[in-house]
């Protein structure tokens, strides 16, 4: 009986050892930037193309707006980013310095694009 008691009590350290450690392995260190484009009057601008570079290291990603206006880049590694916004019949945007910490969400929010050539 001795034995069998050992056996469980050895199972139960090992399931409460693979529990506790299973929160640590689910946590993530990169983060999302999100954000909506609207033109001067407020009205969404769909299919816009945007940019999301990181200003240290230069790598970027593109992403297309949806039909409401909004974008979302996941899975961004903590850094500092420069996102840019396209658009036919709109001027270009730009916003720098946007910082991501680790495991963050920021939302840019609203951003307006004036309407003109795409410069």
């Amino acid at each position: 009986m001795t034995s069998t008691n050992s056996m469980r009590r050895l199972w139960t350290v090992v399931f409460l050892a693979m529990l506790l450690s299973g929160p640590s392995l689910a946590q993530t260190v990169s983060g999302t930037i999100s954000g909506k484009v609207l033109d001067p009057s407020g009205a969404i601008v769909p299919s816009v193309v945007v940019t999301l570079e990181n200003e240290e290291t230069k790598q970027s990603r593109r992403t297309v707006a949806n039909d409401a206006g909004e974008f979302v880049f996941t899975a961004v590694p903590p850094g500092t980013y420069s996102v840019s916004l396209e658009a036919k019949g709109f001027q270009s945007a730009r916003r720098t310095g946007v910082v991501l910490p680790a495991d963050a969400r920021v939302p840019l929010g609203e951003i307006r694009l004036a309407v003109g050539e795409v410069t």
